[in-house]
């Protein structure tokens, strides 16, 4: 994992400068929490600043804000491992027949449509055996959409707007920005004081990254946001575009997902993708915004994945 590592010579390891840092910033808060309790009004000035930091953190955007930024610092080359020992905890059970080979070509040209965006990963895109309709992107590049999935696409389009969704989470880093904000505090000491036991003294996002690949194997049943999910249709939605595609497949999709939960429930994807049927209304606008020309042009590309090899 740790690919910049810095050697320290044998025997004479420093101590680490962020653990310093930390050191000095708790020592600080705690003469400044020593100093508020002796005031008068101490104890409940206290509780009143607590709470409006409570406040802040979980009725503001700060929480993602602060999980974005020490998300941003893991290099990208180690999302890879992560999502290879998440997927090692699932045993899917992965097929290879023709729709196993029509998601692979689909995917691989949503890839090369994103340009420098997508680049950075090494997409996989498989098919796996399952009596529901579901799709899971795993850090690193990793797409595994459900058979009972595929069957439900009518069209390349509607196909391709749920790999392209997917994709859209691998690249915005949706499942490592969960797991640091769901427990920021506690996860923000494990980095601060990390220590591996080896002789190399790693980065603050090396760092990060290695703690991450311990709590990969719970990602397989971690629901993404709201905001995740308005952040991996727009990306899917623009990977359509700039494919050619007709981005519309994502709404028509959604649309059956609604009418199978209505009726027999056979899809577990609102439990890890929530809020579709708000999402269909934005993707409804999203269409009413491009340009009339390219509304026409896409309208007439419901085969245009059949002719890509």
């Amino acid at each position: 994992l740790c690919s910049n590592m810095r050697r320290e010579s044998a025997g004479t390891r420093r101590p680490r400068q962020h653990h310093a840092d930390i050191g000095l910033a708790v020592a600080g808060g705690a003469s400044a929490v020593r100093y508020i309790q002796k005031k008068k009004h101490g104890p409940a000035l206290l509780v009143a600043i607590v709470a409006v930091l409570l406040g802040i953190w979980f009725l503001t955007p700060v929480a993602d804000w602060a999980a974005d930024a020490v998300v941003s610092t893991i290099p990208i080359a180690e999302d890879r491992a992560i999502g290879a020992r998440a997927i090692a905890a699932q045993r899917y059970r992965v097929l290879f027949d023709s729709n196993a080979d029509r998601v692979a070509r689909i995917g691989a040209k949503l890839a090369r449509s994103g340009g420098a965006s997508m680049a950075d990963f090494m997409w996989d895109f498989k098919v796996i055996d399952e009596d529901f309709v579901n799709a899971f992107a795993f850090p690193g590049g990793f797409i595994f959409v459900t058979d009972e999935l595929v069957k439900l696409c009518a069209t390349d389009s509607e196909l391709a707007a749920v790999i392209g969704h997917e994709m859209g989470h691998v690249n915005r880093r949706h499942a490592q920005r969960r797991l640091v904000k769901d427990s920021f505090a506690a996860f923000m000491l494990q980095v601060l004081t990390y220590d591996d036991g080896d002789e190399h003294r790693e980065s603050f996002g090396q760092a990060v990254g290695e703690l991450l690949l311990k709590q990969a194997a719970s990602l397989g049943s971690l629901a993404f946001s709201r905001s995740h999910e308005y952040e991996a249709d727009d990306t899917g939605w623009r990977l359509l575009v700039k494919a050619g595609a007709d981005p519309r497949g994502m709404r028509s999709f959604f649309q059956k997902l609604l009418r199978l939960e209505g009726s027999d429930g056979h899809t577990s994807w609102e439990s890890t993708h929530p809020g579709t049927r708000d999402r269909i209304k934005a993707l409804e606008a999203k269409w009413g915004d491009l340009p009339a020309s390219t509304r026409r042009r896409l309208s007439t590309s419901s085969g245009f994945f059949d002719l890509v090899v």
